[in-house]
């Protein structure tokens, strides 16, 4: 008999009376009455079955199961609970998430399985994907807020859609990569599980889960993980102009999906050593020239070491000089100060094809510390906002900043990370023009209204205005 947690779905309404109490503090299915429905079968969403066994196994069991069948039919509806931030993946999100799967599941003779990461596996007996269009759109709508849908409720970015007929070998990779990334976390640190009572948080990326995390990039499809992001020109109050995409693999996505509780970037060596691997898989994706969008303008974050390496020679030797033109090759400051002589070679290499080249991963420190970007051959420089930028620029310390700004043309800078008006607002009276950031997102997605746009940035340049002008003047009082 199959046990289903209370915690999942105690407060469903929508299954009243096929549920009863059963031992154990656990509540049992009135098998009856899904027959007088008609319903052949149903599981829950659960994380643990029974015998603790985590849903991932079951999952995994259950698309086994199917591939060894004659004529395997049926579709996955896969939903990325876990590209959400923590905040909306709290107890009660996730309960609303499974209620709004629930009559989908029920209708259709499905079950559905909740993964060691939050994620929900939805496999249907109908191969019919506009049935979940409806679900996906309510999914949306309820995690509107969080930073993966602010820009717009793309169902791409919340899920994935299987034809089992025809993709049973894709979702057996699936499968297999969730189930493998339950058990490491069970073997590895069986005490911490997502939203699990007593967990003392994200732990630091260690190198036994590197190891494993390199072995499932190798064998997963991540294009599923695929993030896009627009660098855009904000000049006074106008709406963003895109210049260009920033693609890249989205570390949430793949740190929700291996290791939930893992905080991959903890540890900046064994993160740029993960991050080598994510290079090649990513010029795999763009070798194989499917995406219309990498037709126009795009920057690709790599190392340094990958510049050289047969994959992105390969990946040169297929493009022509109009393609090379249009790309941008960020890289870590990190990585280039790591391994300086490696980046003089690989910047001259990439200058002499066409392609051009931006710092990423510059503090305000940092900047004020190092020899210019432009003077080290970077075409372009990314400054990372903090709402520190504000109070250091209106201290004594500032002057160092804006010596180092001054060795660099404003039109070349690009600051990213922007989340609220506020940093427009810094970057505008520093000069900058190029913004990234999930503010300029919502600004482009109109989110946020036109005159209210236009009040923020109105007020944000007065303030700053007059905090230069009370600046200077107390620096002329003191001299």
């Amino acid at each position: 008999m199959i046990a289903i947690e209370r915690l999942d779905f105690k407060d469903m309404a929508s299954i009243a009376g096929l549920i009863s109490d059963g031992p154990d503090g656990c509540l049992i299915p009135n098998w009856g009455t899904f027959w007088d429905l008609g319903i052949r079968s149903i599981t829950a969403p659960q994380r643990h079955s029974a015998a603790g066994q985590p849903s991932d196994q079951g999952f995994s069991n259950l698309v086994d199961r199917l591939g060894r069948a004659k004529a395997p039919s049926g579709s996955l509806l896969l939903v990325h609970l876990s590209r959400l931030q923590p905040y909306s993946r709290k107890e009660k999100h996730l309960r609303t998430a499974i209620s709004i799967v629930t009559p989908l599941v029920l209708r259709y003779d499905g079950v559905c399985f909740q993964l060691h990461n939050d994620d929900l596996a939805v496999v249907l007996q109908t191969a019919q994907n506009d049935l979940t269009t409806g679900i996906v759109g309510k999914l949306c709508k309820l995690f509107g807020q969080d930073p993966l849908l602010v820009s717009g409720s793309d169902p791409e970015k919340l899920s994935s859609w299987y034809d089992l007929s025809e993709n049973l070998s894709k979702v057996a990779q699936l499968a297999a990569f969730y189930r493998d990334g339950a058990q490491e976390l069970l073997s590895g640190e069986g005490d911490i599980l997502p939203n699990s009572k007593g967990s003392s948080g994200s732990i630091a990326l260690d190198p036994s889960h590197l190891a494993v995390i390199q072995n499932a990039i190798l064998q997963a499809d991540l294009s599923t993980m695929i993030s896009r992001q627009p660098i855009c020109a904000i000049v006074g109050s106008a709406d963003p102009q895109p210049i260009f995409d920033e693609i890249h693999i989205s570390i949430q996505s793949l740190a929700g999906t291996l290791l939930p509780n893992c905080d991959l970037s903890a540890n900046p060596w064994l993160f740029q050593e993960l991050t080598r691997h994510l290079d090649s898989r990513m010029i795999a994706i763009l070798m194989r020239n499917d995406d219309a969008t990498l037709t126009n303008s795009f920057c690709i974050n790599l190392n340094v070491a990958t510049i050289t390496s047969p994959e992105f020679l390969n990946l040169d030797a297929n493009l022509n000089d109009k393609r090379r033109h249009s790309i941008v090759i960020d890289l870590q400051l990190i990585d280039v100060f790591s391994d300086f002589d490696g980046y003089l070679f690989a910047r001259d290499f990439l200058h002499e094809r066409g392609y051009r080249i931006c710092l990423d991963g510059l503090t305000h420190h940092a900047l004020a510390s190092i020899v210019p970007p432009t003077d080290l051959g970077f075409d372009l420089a990314k400054i990372i906002w903090t709402p520190e930028l504000g109070d250091i620029l209106a201290s004594p310390s500032a002057k160092r900043f804006y010596n180092a700004l001054k060795a660099i043309k404003r039109e070349r800078l690009i600051l990213s990370r922007c989340d609220s008006a506020n940093a427009v607002e810094i970057g505008q009276a520093l000069g900058i023009t190029m913004y990234q950031g999930f503010y300029v997102d919502a600004l482009r997605a109109g989110t946020i209204r036109s005159n209210e746009k236009v009040k923020q940035l109105s007020d944000a340049l007065s303030r700053q205005r007059a905090s230069t002008r009370s600046m200077k003047q107390e620096q002329s009082a003191k001299a």
